[in-house]
């Protein structure tokens, strides 16, 4: 991926609201990426220093966008170049060798030996490379056995259902991205309503087998039960025709 020129291999993007104190460790997460890589912060309207502490931190771009998850990804996907996008939370860190990771987990797999002539035909060609893809889990700070359960929950998830979230640091080629349309300008279930596009568009997900470090600051503000219970609850009414709108009101309230 990258050709080497001007056009790096990766643009990772992410949305910024109020973060200040965690959006510098997740820029830095992103620049051990190297050179072959731009990252592009999307501020909402912060009130605080995040704009200037991403600067500082070395983003690429920091630029302005309406307030709203969605509205601010897509933002940032139209100011990207990469052959890849990566959309990170601004409270999110990426793992040391995230780079290699993508690309080992995007190639084709490796076929076997050639067979010699007279026995069996050869191999057929490669599979073409994953369109798209997440980390296999997350990592959260929110008490040894919270961090425990939601780890492997969210594991199982993604290796059986192939079901990633946001917080998951979802990857997804320039152009499948731009045949998927993007996010939907909704204020939540945004990264769901992207992952059945890229599922039913793309197949299944190359993961990555490494978790992204991330803030368990909700888990720990309303504990594992009640989280979880509400995560829930909120998925089922969207499955059963909930407009996505009134849903976001419910997740205010909690």
């Amino acid at each position: 991926m990258g050709n080497g020129g001007s056009r790096p291999a990766f643009s990772v993007i992410i949305p910024a609201l109020n973060e200040e104190r965690s959006i510098g460790d997740a820029v830095r997460s992103a620049k051990r990426c190297g050179h072959n890589c731009e990252i592009i912060v999307v501020d909402g309207g912060s009130k605080d220093l995040t704009a200037r502490t991403a600067r500082q931190a070395g983003a690429t771009h920091v630029i302005t966008a309406p307030r709203g998850r969605a509205c601010q990804l897509n933002a940032g996907a139209a100011k990207a170049r990469g052959d890849v996008f990566l959309f990170l939370h601004a409270d999110s860190k990426l793992p040391e060798d995230w780079a290699l990771r993508v690309q080992q987990a995007m190639a084709p797999a490796t076929q076997g030996g050639r067979a010699e002539e007279g026995q069996l035909p050869p191999p057929p060609p490669p599979p073409p490379p994953r369109q798209w893809g997440c980390f296999e889990t997350i990592s959260i700070d929110a008490g040894p056995i919270s961090s425990w359960l939601v780890h492997h929950g969210v594991r199982l998830r993604t290796l059986l259902c192939h079901r990633p979230y946001g917080d998951q640091g979802i990857f997804v080629t320039n152009s499948a991205y731009t045949r998927s349309g993007g996010y939907p300008d909704w204020p939540l279930l945004e990264d769901l309503a992207l992952v059945k596009q890229l599922k039913r568009q793309c197949g299944a997900p190359a993961i990555v087998r490494e978790p992204i470090e991330t803030s368990g600051r909700r888990w720990q503000a309303l504990g594992l039960v009640q989280t979880t219970l509400i995560n829930q609850a909120i998925l089922l009414a969207y499955a059963m025709g909930t407009d996505v709108h009134v849903l976001a009101e419910w997740y205010k309230r909690d």
